[in-house]
């Protein structure tokens, strides 16, 4: 599985390196975001997934990732 590691990235590019990410590997779901445990990171992402209707969640065993389903 494609995975994008958000960990060292500042908060500024966060929301033009998730949406290349998912723009560019739509057709090759699924994929993941590795967020880590800041909230404000994780905002960034599901607005970027909400705004293309992704489908998504976050597993139980790491709360620190998104997986991208559709």
């Amino acid at each position: 599985m494609r995975k994008l590691d958000l960990h060292g990235k500042k908060h500024e590019e966060v929301l033009v390196l998730v949406e290349d990410y998912v723009l560019e590997n739509q057709r090759r779901l699924p994929i993941k975001i590795i967020t880590g445990n800041s909230k404000k990171m994780k905002s960034y992402c599901y607005e970027i997934l909400d705004k293309y209707n992704m489908k998504y969640f976050v597993p139980a065993h790491n709360l620190g990732e998104i997986i991208i389903l559709q």
